[in-house]
């Protein structure tokens, strides 16, 4: 189900920005702006080419692994990490 829905919103796609930190992380497009706290997620899964979020149980946003550099990704894991123990840092 997912590759299918990714393959219907690739139509409808801009370019955008993502800014990670430990407290989640912002996305900036032409069209939208938004804010994600790492405890508002549903579900984050990391698959061998990429990190998809899910804000809804059938919402994501995958963002591909190419994208990083090697010690962001790592940064990555560990901001997930912190997120799975407990509540959403200050």
């Amino acid at each position: 189900g997912i590759r299918k829905q990714a393959v219907e919103a690739t139509a409808t796609t801009v370019p955008t920005r993502f800014v990670f930190s430990s407290n989640g992380f912002t996305t900036e497009s032409a069209l939208t702006s938004s804010k994600i706290g790492w405890g508002s997620l549903a579900k984050i899964h990391e698959t061998s080419a990429d990190f998809v979020f899910y804000p809804q149980k059938r919402i994501f946003l995958p963002i591909p692994k190419r994208f990083f550099q090697e010690e962001q990704i790592d940064q990555m894991r560990r901001f997930i990490s912190e997120a799975a123990k407990g509540p959403e840092l200050p």
